[in-house]
């Protein structure tokens, strides 16, 4: 088993166990509810707490199908239409809840985050919308730099001297052979006044598991693919990124751009 497989089996079993201990813990409130149902006779309240007991019983089965949703979508990375709505309440709460229920119990945090932006990406790539390349903005964090390079590129990502002892200088060039903007940011209050500041389509953001989670959220509307970082030394010290895996997501982003041009200018033809 390669370590890629293996580091998805342990998300995928952090994410199960979480979502099953909540989906018992649910099963447990109906439990005591049915109870209470069931010994009160003629009390007045009778019907109103049946009709809680069934509301309940449907969130569990919501739920249910929600985690086997979330599990075949992170193993196939492919958003079947039926099961879209499942996948947006997962990421709206089943997962958060998960994630808290990990940094609370101090265990397995970063295996559920990964499931988080997994899915999050699969539905990112999935809707199907127009967005110009100059649209797409790639943010790369700062951490990235190496430690001893005295370029400011935080200011601008064009004064690096592609020295290559990091992997910004190959982003550097593969965003402007496509035509996309990049930058470097230092935190999330940076990233954030440089989301508004350009308002762009689509984000391609690089980082911790932590710090994606949190910009995907900060960001609200505009779609974010998250690419996890590499840490040989650590985090925040001489990050690194596969280059391959972001070539081919920011091919996939691009490509499409160019797909849905093509089509219409095909159609912009055939019409002539």
């Amino acid at each position: 088993m390669s370590a890629g497989e293996n580091k998805l089996g342990r998300s995928l079993r952090g994410f199960n166990r979480y979502g099953s201990f909540f989906i018992a813990f649910v099963l447990l409130i109906e439990l005591v509810l049915s109870y209470f149902y069931f010994m009160s006779y003629d009390h007045p309240y009778k019907r109103l707490l049946l009709n809680l007991i069934l509301l309940i019983l449907f969130f569990e089965i919501f739920l249910t199908v929600t985690m086997a949703s979330i599990s075949y979508t992170y193993r196939s990375n492919q958003v079947r239409s039926g099961i879209l709505l499942f996948l947006q309440f997962g990421l709206k709460f089943m997962l958060p809840v998960c994630i808290a229920a990990a940094e609370l119990l101090n265990s397995d945090v970063d295996d559920i985050r990964r499931i988080y932006i997994r899915i999050n990406n699969a539905l990112a790539a999935a809707v199907k919308r127009e967005i110009r390349p100059e649209q797409v903005l790639v943010l790369l964090p700062h951490c990235m730099q190496n430690k001893d390079c005295g370029s400011k590129i935080t200011e601008d990502i064009g004064r690096c001297a592609q020295c290559g002892r990091c992997r910004i200088g190959e982003v550097r060039e593969l965003t402007r052979a496509v035509g996309a903007r990049a930058a470097v940011v230092g935190g999330g209050t940076a990233a954030r006044s440089l989301v508004r500041e350009m308002r762009p389509d689509l984000i391609l953001a690089v980082a911790c598991e932590r710090e994606l989670l949190s910009g995907i959220a900060d960001v609200g509307a505009i779609p974010v693919i998250g690419i996890i970082n590499e840490r040989p030394n650590g985090y925040c010290c001489n990050t690194s990124l596969d280059v391959k895996q972001f070539a081919e997501k920011l091919g996939c982003v691009i490509g499409a751009c160019h797909s849905e041009r093509s089509e219409e200018s095909q159609t912009m033809r055939e019409c002539e």
